[in-house]
Parts: structure tokens; sequence; C-alpha cells
């Protein structure tokens, strides 16, 4: 110990006169920066009142209601909630780009996280009017009719197989309903299904990166993370946050540009085969004309992707 407090007490020595040295550096600088300026001539900016030695106005941000704190407006009334979507329009539909809706939104093209302007209205047309119409979910009623057909089966075939003497079984529902909406959910935007049965497990594995993507969106889109309130930390990457966020993103792009490329193969296959078979969103998106495919920077592509995406998310 006696060698350690030796080594150490040099070095804080050094420590010391060095800041002395840096302090004393930067009174000096600054005094003669400053020796030729005319006071008189300078407006200085009104300071504030009650401020404290050293610490200033650090006493100030305590309290109830400290001035960190921002307002918000709370719109309880249908006709101002109308005007502000309908004249101030863009004073509240803007959006802030994120780092983690810049990984999982294909640098915001994804229009549910995309800022307000023409690329956001232009697919907000598209999906409206192609995707989300009355008559395109009318045309994709049957996907859910099957679907839930499908999954009372199931459960009835586990009932029959597990039903004790007095004709009940035991199932855990909950992972039960959660195949059954990603079933609903693939098929209608993708044509996949996430299972076919307890014992699919091949259905599982193709669309695991979908799910796990999913609950990645969940996970990172709800925090604020160091780097989206001080920029310039962001290169630092602190906990590894961002490199997991790449590295899900890119899983989920590959799975998604998978698909993309079978609805293409399937395409070209002939408009008679497109009619036979389920046009799912992507098949719709495909159909749409190319006008959109260069809409604020973003290809056809990743404009499908990322249509794909937000609807099934």
């Amino acid at each position: 110990m006696q060698v350690s407090m030796d080594f150490l007490i040099p070095n804080l020595n050094t420590s010391i006169i060095a800041l002395c040295a840096i302090v004393i550096l930067v009174i000096i600088s600054y005094l003669i920066l400053h020796r030729g300026v005319d006071k008189s001539k300078v407006a200085i900016a009104p300071e504030a009142k009650g401020s404290w030695p050293i610490i200033g106005h650090l006493p100030l941000l305590g309290g109830s209601t400290p001035p960190r704190m921002h307002r918000a407006l709370v719109v309880s009334n249908c006709e101002m909630a109308k005007e502000c979507f309908t004249i101030n329009d863009l004073q509240v539909l803007s959006r802030p780009k994120l780092i983690a809706t810049k990984h999982f939104s294909y640098n915001h093209a994804m229009f549910g996280f995309a800022p307000y302007g023409t690329y956001w209205c232009e697919i907000r047309k598209i999906t409206t009017l192609h995707l989300l119409s009355n008559r395109r979910i009318e045309l994709l009623k049957h996907i859910r009719i099957a679907e839930v057909a499908i999954f009372l089966k199931q459960l009835y075939g586990f009932w029959t197989e597990k039903k004790n003497l007095s004709d009940q079984a035991l199932e855990e529902m909950k992972p039960c309903r959660g195949d059954m909406t990603l079933n609903v959910i693939l098929k209608t935007v993708a044509g996949k299904r996430y299972s076919t049965g307890p014992g699919d497990v091949g259905g599982k594995k193709e669309s695991w990166q979908t799910q796990e993507g999913n609950e990645g969106i969940l996970l990172f889109g709800g925090l604020v993370w160091p780097g989206d309130v001080i920029p310039f930390l962001r290169f630092l990457d602190l906990g590894g946050y961002e490199r997991v966020m790449k590295k899900t993103a890119k899983e989920l792009d590959d799975t998604l540009d998978r698909w993309l490329q079978e609805h293409k193969r399937k395409r070209e296959r002939g408009t008679d085969q497109l009619v036979k078979e389920e046009q799912d969103f992507m098949d719709v998106m495909l159909s749409v004309p190319e006008d959109y495919s260069d809409i604020a920077g973003h290809d056809g592509d990743t404009i499908n992707k990322s249509t794909t995406l937000v609807i099934a998310y």
C-alpha cells in the first residue's frame, strides 16, 4: 500500500498543477481578447434575479413546475381537433427523427414515422385508396374467417387428444391466440402464415424475424436514447443499443425482401395467375402505378416494404 501511495501522490500533484495552469491560461486569454472591447457599445443581455454564488440559478430548476418542462396542449373539442388537422396541420403533424425510427422505418420511409410533407401525403393517399379501402377489406374478409375456423379446429383437435375423464383439457390460450393473430396479419399483408398447426416449425422459423422485428420496434421505438437528446454523443453508442437496432432491422429487411422477390416472380408468371391467387397488400402495392416509385428519394421496393411493415405493425 505504501508503494501505491508513493506512486499516486506525485501524479496527483502533477494533475493539480496542470489544472491550475489551464485555469490561469483561460483567464489570461479571456482578458487579452476582451481588453480592447468598449463595454459601453456592447448590449448586455438582461440577467434574471435571484442567482446564488457559484451555483447560479440551479435552485430554480427544482420545484413542482420547473422551467425545463414543456407546455402541453390538450384538445378536447371536436371543432378544435378538426382545425388542428386541417388548418394548422403543418404545426402538429410533424414527427421527430429518432435513431430507432431511422433504422426500423427504412430511413423514415414508413409513413407512420415519416415527417409530414409531400411523401407522407402521397403514401397516405395510396394506402387509403388501394390498401385500406372498404372494398379491399371486404375482399380479404375470407382470410379472417378461414384463420378463425382453423384456430377453432386445432383447438377442438387438441381437446379430443388431451381431454381427461371429465371431458376437460388444459391449454394456454395466449400463444394460440397470438399465432392466430399473426396468421391473419401475415396472410393479409404478404400471403404468409406464422404457423399451420402445433407441429409446424418451418412456418414459425420463416416468420420469426418478422415477429422479432416487430418486438424490436416496440422496444426500441418507445425509448429515448442518449444520441437522440445529445446528437454528438451518438457515435459512442452507449450501451450498444444502436448496434442491436441495426442487426434486428437487417434481419427484418432480409425477410421482407425475400417475400417481395417472391411476389415479383409471381407477377412475372402472368396476370391470370394473379387473378386466381389471393392478392395481398404486397401484390396491390406492386399493381399501383409506378408514379410513386421515387418519392422523397425512396425507391419502389423500399416504399413497398416499409408500407407493408407499417400496416402489419
